[in-house]
Formats: structure tokens, C-alpha cells, sequence
């Protein structure tokens, strides 16, 4: 079973996350998707410009626990990993449109662990997977506000929020159900 926290970050708040994930030895932050391999590493602060939903999905990578993510062509020519199914967490990018910031997250599925026969196949890695995620994870919850069952407020995005603007679903289409449904059909 999967793992989230799902938060509101400003730019500044994301930085400061960043800083911390990457203030771990061999940790990376690469996009999860991406136009050409090799992959570089990026490095905070990120661009304000990644808004589409290609562009905001990131991965987070401990080389101490796995080798580097591995990246396949799509058939509509980018290129992709699997992310949280090979060891990483995805991160989601909070993104201010326009007066909303939009809801990101953190999300690991760590079943990658668990062999055919149902069992932990590697039992030290995921000790230090587990302790790694509950790091990052727990990074978050100490130091933003909880606004509900489900999000946490991060700092800059509180003071966003107390000068009129607006906190958003992840994407504008959640805003407004009449324009999901024309999307799907």
C-alpha cells in the first residue's frame, strides 16, 4: 500500500525542502519524465516555470539505498521511469496558477519489496527505505501547518494564503467538475 503527504509549498518553501532532501549524501532530484537521457540531477531552486503536468513530476533518488532510476522510451517520444516501483518517491510540485497555489505531494508505493512469495525480500533496504521516507515525510509535517485530514501548509504558502490568495486542487480541471467531464469525454 502506497505512502503520500500531500502539502502547499511557494517556491520558497519548496526550496527549503529541497535543500534539506538533497543535504543527504547521493540523494538526487531528477524529473520523472523527461525529453532526453542521460538525466541531470537538478538543483534548487527549481524553476517556477514547470507547470504542465509532465514537467511537475519529480523523483526523489537515494543511490545509498538503490542504483540510479532507470529511464525507458515512450512511444510518443519522451522518456520515462517508473519512479516509486524502482525505490524512488515521486514529488508532485506545488505550483502557484495564477491567485491559487496548487496542492502537491510526496508518494512512495515500497511493494517493490515484497517477493512472489509475499514476504520482504530485502529486509535491510527497506529498514533504511522506511527510515528514509519517514525522514522526508516527517520534515513536512514538523515544520508546516496541518490544514486538514490531508494537507499540510508550508510557511510562504500560509502567508499566501493570509494576503487573499487561494489554496487549489493539484490541477485546475479539479476546480471545476463540468470541465473534467468535458475532458473525458
Amino acid at each position: 500500500m502506497g505512502r503520500q503527504v500531500n502539502f502547499f509549498m511557494t517556491l520558497e518553501d519548496e526550496t527549503a525542502f529541497c535543500q534539506f532532501v538533497l543535504s543527504e549524501s547521493d540523494v538526487i532530484i531528477v524529473p520523472a519524465r523527461s525529453q532526453v537521457v542521460p538525466v541531470s540531477p537538478l538543483v534548487p531552486p527549481l524553476s517556477a516555470e514547470h507547470r504542465s503536468p509532465i514537467e511537475r513530476s519529480l523523483l526523489i533518488w537515494n543511490a545509498n539505498i538503490f542504483a540510479g532510476p532507470e529511464y525507458v522510451r515512450h512511444h510518443i517520444g519522451f522518456y520515462y521511469t517508473a519512479g516509486s516501483q524502482e525505490g524512488g518517491i515521486e514529488f508532485t510540485r506545488s505550483v502557484k496558477d495564477g491567485e491559487v497555489i496548487r496542492a502537491g505531494r510526496l508518494w512512495t508505493e515500497p511493494a517493490f519489496f515484497i517477493g512472489l512469495s509475499g514476504k520482504v525480500t530485502e529486509p535491510m533496504k527497506k529498514k533504511h527505505y522506511d527510515r528514509w521516507v519517514n525522514m522526508l515525510f516527517s520534515w513536512i509535517r514538523k515544520r508546516y501547518v496541518k490544514y486538514s485530514d490531508l494537507f499540510y501548509i508550508g510557511p510562504g504558502a500560509v502567508q499566501f494564503q493570509e494576503m487573499g490568495g487561494k489554496l487549489g486542487a493539484a490541477y485546475a480541471e479539479m476546480d471545476d467538475p463540468s470541465k473534467i467531464e468535458k475532458r473525458l469525454f
